[in-house]
């Protein structure tokens, strides 16, 4: 007997008219969202229409990294102090090596502007093995970024096909992440992400201290990925320096420095000839410029942005 639509029982026609619906919906719903937020003041977007925000022939020093840089750099400080658009901060909240010198790249192919050096915390070099992709290693940056980008697309097709084909039936899932609902609330509320600073302070008890003292790890440098960066860095005239952001003087104390946390990525710096900016005890008695045992507030933000331009502008 041939098959009729018919046949199929009630509760499973609905089940497919659901799936179908939301199949064509979500289509609409990517395309709609997607065109809302693709020219964001997000940072991470910014990477990809970066002529938008940066005058044509700037010389610019790139901030990269994680936290400790994206809330201890002012861009808009430097900036000001140099008279010139000088310096741009692409660090977010957990950047590896490899998410943060990917959206560099991306941002000297956009920016239409000289890119002279990168500025990465140590915190964000490039540890263990490697990255599960070749361009980022944070699964939801990826799947974020996906959306704009083809290149990311090709590697989520071939190191997660399952996931990709999922992607392509029910786009929306690209922007199921924290990515996007930073880029919408950029793009909702014209401010500038470039100005954001840490706006608390947390009284560091014992207990506190303890407890962050506790997340340090002792760490190995993956020296072959580094030195190759470094080779391709020095071919286009690029100069790459590790910075130490200050850490919170009561920290530093209770911990004893973090020295020993870094033996061997410190030494293999020094024998790769890297430039090395170690202010870890920069503001060794002003407990008042600091969120908490890693982070600047805005004050110490300010502060250590006006510092930097002083040594590298």
């Amino acid at each position: 007997m041939p098959f009729r639509f018919s046949h199929v029982t009630p509760l499973l026609r609905l089940v497919l008219f659901v799936i179908l619906l939301g199949g064509v919906a979500g289509h609409l719903g990517y395309w709609a969202l997607r065109s809302l937020v693709v020219h964001s003041p997000f940072r991470v977007l910014v990477a990809y229409h970066a002529q938008e925000w940066i005058p044509p022939g700037s010389r610019i020093t790139l901030f990269l990294g994680d936290s400790r840089i994206m809330g201890g750099i002012s861009s808009p400080t430097i900036n000001g102090l140099a008279g010139r658009f000088a310096a741009f901060n692409l660090a977010f909240n957990g950047l590896d090596f490899y998410s943060a010198t990917y959206l560099a790249e991306q941002f000297r192919r956009s920016c239409g502007c000289r890119v002279e050096r990168l500025v990465i915390n140590i915190e964000s070099l490039p540890y263990g093995e490697g990255a599960a992709l070749k361009g980022l290693g944070i699964p939801d940056l990826t799947q974020f970024l996906a959306a704009f980008d083809p290149e990311l697309q090709g590697q989520l097709a071939r190191s997660r096909p399952v996931f990709a084909r999922i992607l392509r039936v029910f786009p929306l899932l690209f922007f199921n992440n924290e990515y996007f609902w930073r880029s919408l609330y950029y793009w909702l509320s014209h401010r500038d992400d470039q100005s954001y600073a840490n706006n608390y302070r947390l009284h560091l008890s014992e207990g506190m201290l303890r407890r962050s003292a506790s997340t340090l790890r002792e760490v190995v440098l993956n020296r072959v990925v580094l030195e190759h960066y470094l080779d391709s860095l020095k071919k286009e005239g690029i100069e790459l320096i590790i910075l130490r952001p200050p850490y919170h003087p009561a920290f530093e104390r209770f911990t004893g420095g973090i020295e020993a946390y870094y033996r061997q990525p410190l030494a293999a710096i020094d024998a790769l000839r890297i430039t090395t900016l170690d202010h870890a005890s920069h503001f060794e008695s002003r407990e008042e410029l600091f969120s908490d045992a890693f982070h600047l507030n805005a004050d110490g933000q300010k502060e250590y942005s006006r510092f930097i331009h002083d040594l590298l502008f």
